[in-house]
């Protein structure tokens, strides 16, 4: 049994009383029971207006389906009377209430969800039944009685204070009455999986090819499916912690969609709040609009308010509209500083944004304008971005200022600085830190999580990725910035052979349980990476359009599913490179998409193929990936620093969905470092850490490099 508080219990009898039957609830199903139970279930009828706040408790369970216990903490003679569904109270700020039929509305519009996925149905009817108790925990049983109540025909079920021991509280949740007898395990998980709210990122669907042989048919199993939320994915997505929060995870983990999904609970809760969800990459923006809007249309059957919930760039501009940076300077009265304002900043657009941010907080008070801040891409953003966004938040209690942030654990196009909440937010005059990441608030809500599941990639090419990105094979060694830990590997979903301490080889391996990709134990989708030299660009070239033709010929992919990123200095010799590949696909009646031509950068067009820069492409993905001139990531007379270019191959490989074909010039360094990782990956599926570099890094420095070191794997973030 899987429970989820949503958020942290308020003050006053009627959330003691909540609290009391939620962990009278923990303790009596435990751990060994299947299902799932949510304290403060995200939903609200909006639309229908049947009900205007969220379920108390919401438990599925195979042996009583769907149950919705809405709890109250009246004492006896608060109770004047019962009337039908009504009942007439005294003594309290309530004159009235109606907590059964909140109950029954609440679940059947829950369940209405259900009569959407075919695999909950039977003979057109949903086979889960839907139940619904009021729980009394300051009630006792005989007190019920003697006042007549368990006499009245429209009296409830009702759970009172004797009925909370482990085995009596067991008793009476799972003997509800309802036809279960088409529940099963499996209907249970398909169910739970539909309370995450993952309709939402499974859209519409049809029932996969029988028998999938090409890429297209594959790839249409992976999208076929109902997609469904982890446990830990699950926790995160529901629950709303009453300060801050960081979300630490490895690329294509759920972030993304977590972040929207919890801006959309905050808004479905509280429509008046003023909540933002903020990201760097502009090609995210549309995305997570229609992410936040589909989470919020499920929690209410509602449109959101789009001015009380908006999705805004981090900095503003012409391109992208209104941003935080944007916003918060004109409230403290500060006219906004553009990218032509900020030309003798020093720095792409990162540090440029971060130098703004750092002038705005330092030299004026900041307003407090919003009441939530939710920050994707946190990687991407500066310290001096994080304490404008903590200043600009409203506190309702000290120390209970909602800024939430997550960030890939090892993917950074820029630099954020300093990885440590105090170093990131500072220390108050006593010395304590601003934002404590420590422990966790009541309610059991961690301040800090760690997703290490990643669901985007296989599990190869995650690995390739990683192994290449930190030059952990590279002929001058492993860049500085490459983990030496065990703790910090698996804090990554990896398993470790190795000690990093002695001089012995160290053997690194995703199991099964950290990349759960549908695709990587198909043979038939074998091989999803593969590395290819030639002689020229030319060769190079040909090659790669020769391929992109047999996916849309042979192998059935649609071109909006197939991305070409390019890697070349960031600029005109990227464009160059891009455009030449564009040419030889429109030889051959192929339409590409340049993502730099595009009027607002638009990622996917119809029937073309994607051609991006790396910078573009972060953030979204295709089937089938072609990075194209590795050999760059090599090349000493770059401007671009080492780190950066082995960072922006990392962004590039990881942008696949499926297969990721890399392509450079062949004989080099680079070309011998990607064949061997290749064989040994896809041969082993693990890569060898070598241990003549353990102690020893590629600039002699003996320090143990940890995940906060890799997330240091950036520069600036030149346009391109």
């Amino acid at each position: 049994m899987d429970f989820h508080p949503t958020q942290v219990a308020g003050d006053g009898p009627g959330a003691d009383a909540e609290e009391e039957v939620w962990e009278a609830m923990k303790n009596a199903l435990g751990t060994e029971h299947a299902g799932v139970a949510y304290y403060r279930y995200p939903v609200v009828d909006k639309a229908g207006g049947q009900f205007d706040r969220e379920p108390d408790i919401v438990l599925l369970h195979e042996d009583c389906g769907l149950l919705v216990i809405e709890v109250k903490g009246y004492q006896i003679q608060h109770i004047e009377r019962i009337e039908g569904q009504t009942w007439h109270l005294t003594g309290i700020s309530q004159d009235y209430a109606t907590p059964y039929s909140q109950a029954r509305d609440q679940g059947f519009f829950i369940r209405g969800w259900f009569q959407r996925e075919p695999d909950l149905r039977k003979d057109g009817k949903v086979v889960i039944p839907a139940n619904f108790t009021v729980a009394l925990p300051n009630i006792t049983r005989d007190e019920w009685e003697d006042a007549g109540f368990a006499d009245i025909p429209s009296s409830p079920r009702v759970i009172t204070a004797d009925d909370l021991s482990p085995q009596s509280l067991r008793r009476h949740l799972l003997e509800e009455p309802g036809d279960t007898e088409d529940v099963t395990p499996e209907t249970i998980e398909t169910a739970a999986a539909v309370l995450s709210g993952v309709q939402v990122i499974s859209g519409n669907r049809t029932p996969p090819p029988p028998d999938p042989t090409t890429k297209g048919e594959l790839y249409e199993t992976l999208l076929s499916g109902l997609k469904r939320f982890d446990q830990s994915q699950e926790t995160i997505g529901a629950e709303i912690p009453p300060g801050p929060q960081r979300i630490r995870g490895i690329a294509g983990s759920g972030k993304t969609i977590l972040m929207a999904k919890r801006a959309a609970h905050l808004h479905a809760k509280d429509p008046d709040a003023d909540v933002v969800l903020t990201y760097f990459t502009k090609s995210l923006s549309e995305e997570l609009t229609d992410l936040t809007r589909h989470f919020h249309y499920q929690m209410t059957s509602a449109e959101p308010d789009m001015d009380s919930l908006q999705v805004i760039h981090g900095w503003g501009g012409k391109t992208v509209g209104e941003g935080i940076y944007f916003n918060v300077a004109q409230a403290a009265g500060v006219d906004p500083l553009t990218v032509h304002d900020t030309q003798e900043f020093r720095g792409g657009p990162i540090e440029t944004l971060e130098e703004c941010c750092r002038r705005l907080v330092q030299d004026n008070d900041i307003e407090p304008i919003y009441d939530a801040i939710l920050v994707d891409e946190g990687q991407d953003f500066g310290k001096w971005f994080y304490r404008m966004c903590y200043e600009a938040l409203r506190e309702p209690e000290v120390g209970q200022r909602r800024l939430y942030w997550a960030y890939d654990e090892a993917q950074t196009l820029g630099d954020l600085e300093v990885p440590t909440a105090r170093e990131v937010f500072g220390e108050d005059d006593d010395g304590n830190p601003v934002v404590d990441l420590s422990g966790s608030y009541s309610n059991g809500i961690q301040k800090s999580r760690i997703m290490r599941r990643s669901y985007r990639s296989p599990r190869e090419n995650i690995m390739l990725a990683h192994a290449f990105g930190m030059g952990i094979q590279r002929d001058d060694g492993p860049l500085d910035a490459a983990i030496t830990n065990q703790d910090t590997w698996r804090a990554i979903g990896y398993e470790v052979d190795g000690d990093f301490v002695s001089n012995d080889d160290t053997t690194l391996w995703r199991p099964d349980e950290y990349s759960p990709h549908p695709l990587q134990n198909k043979t038939e989708a074998k091989p999803t990476i593969r590395f290819e030299g030639f002689e020229d660009q030319d060769a190079e070239i040909e090659f790669v359009v020769k391929q992109i033709r047999r996916d849309l010929e042979e192998r059935d992919l649609d071109p909006r599913d197939i991305m070409v990123v390019p890697l070349r200095n960031p600029g005109n010799a990227t464009e160059r490179f891009g455009s030449d590949i564009a040419d030889a696909l429109r030889e051959h009646d192929i339409e590409p998409n340049l993502v730099w031509e595009t009027e607002g950068g638009v990622f996917k067009q119809s029937g073309k193929v994607t051609i991006s820069q790396v910078t573009r492409a972060k953030g979204n993905e295709a089937a089938q990936v072609y990075v194209v001139g590795a050999d760059w990531v090599g090349d000493e007379t770059s401007f671009v620093p080492l780190f950066a270019r082995r960072n922006r191959a990392f962004v590039s490989l990881t942008r696949a969905r499926a297969w990721c074909t890399v392509t450079g010039r062949e004989g080099t360094a680079v070309a011998e470092e990607l064949d061997g990782l290749v064989d040994e990956i896809t041969g082993e599926q693990e890569f060898t850490f070598p241990g003549e570099y353990i102690t020893a890094s590629s600039d002699d420095s003996s320090e143990d490099h940890s995940l906060d070191d890799f997330d240091l794997l950036s520069g600036n973030n030149w346009d391109g």
